[in-house]
């Protein structure tokens, strides 16, 4: 990466040009890095490797949506393929997650709520995907997963994400220090109704996730130790996200 970066600035700004820092950051999509170039900070996304070039997580489908969302209606350039969550309750590497995956799923399905003014979801809203420069958010990543929608839906997935509840204990302490889901909800600055529903989709998303991503790590396809530690909380999320419901 370092060469074609050094390659691509000696073309584009002049031979003396240097690409410095260059860093690898955080993430389990596609690959982020950042890197200087003249005294300027810049940010480079790449696909992961190995993904299909009309997968969610490419760049060259995710750049022209974007340029194409300027000036539109919330989501009309950002729709795409979504596959039902029940496709990966029956899947799962670890079969003892099914019959409460599946306990979850029966309970979203009968109290589904009615459907609030569309707007822009993002999908993935929390911190991981956030650029924050003094206090102030900059920028937010990952759009792959953008459509129009219920805003509950990143509601629900924030409060989730930060709902101590939800995750196993040897990894509470890493979120100890963020906001109760409870005034999450209430930051939003609008009356909510129906949030929990919400709250109870995003475990249902996460856990789905989760249970596609580890085996496609298990099985060498595409591997990141990182979801074997997801995995270890994909029975507290699934839990959690049922006693939410109430």
């Amino acid at each position: 990466m370092q060469h074609r970066l050094g390659r691509w600035a000696a073309d584009t700004l002049g031979p003396d040009t240097r690409v410095d820092g260059l860093e690898r950051m955080p993430g389990h999509s596609g690959i982020t890095w950042a890197f200087e170039v003249g005294g300027e900070q810049l940010v480079l996304r790449t696909p992961p490797l190995g993904a299909r070039r009309s997968a969610a997580t490419d760049v060259h489908r995710q750049a022209p949506l974007l340029t194409a969302a300027r000036g539109l209606a919330c989501g009309d350039a950002a729709r795409g393929r979504r596959r039902p969550l029940a496709e990966a309750v029956g899947r799962d590497p670890e079969p003892s997650w099914i019959p409460a995956g599946r306990t979850l799923h029966a309970r979203l399905r009968a109290a589904v709520p009615d459907v609030g003014p569309p707007g822009l979801v993002h999908a993935d809203f929390y911190a991981n995907n956030w650029m924050v420069d003094g206090g102030d958010l900059v920028a937010v990543l990952d759009w792959e997963g953008a459509h129009r929608g219920d805003a509950r839906v990143d509601v629900g997935w924030i409060a989730m994400i930060y709902d101590r509840e939800s995750w196993h204990p040897a990894q509470r302490p890493d979120i100890a220090a963020a906001p109760e889901p409870e005034d999450l909800v209430a930051a939003y600055g609008a009356p909510l109704r129906g949030v929990a529903w919400f709250r109870a989709l995003a475990g249902m998303r996460l856990a789905a996730l989760t249970a596609h991503y580890l085996r496609m790590h298990r099985t060498g396809q595409r591997p990141d130790a990182t979801w074997e530690a997801f995995g270890e909380s994909v029975p507290y999320i699934l839990g959690r996200a049922v006693a939410v419901l109430g």
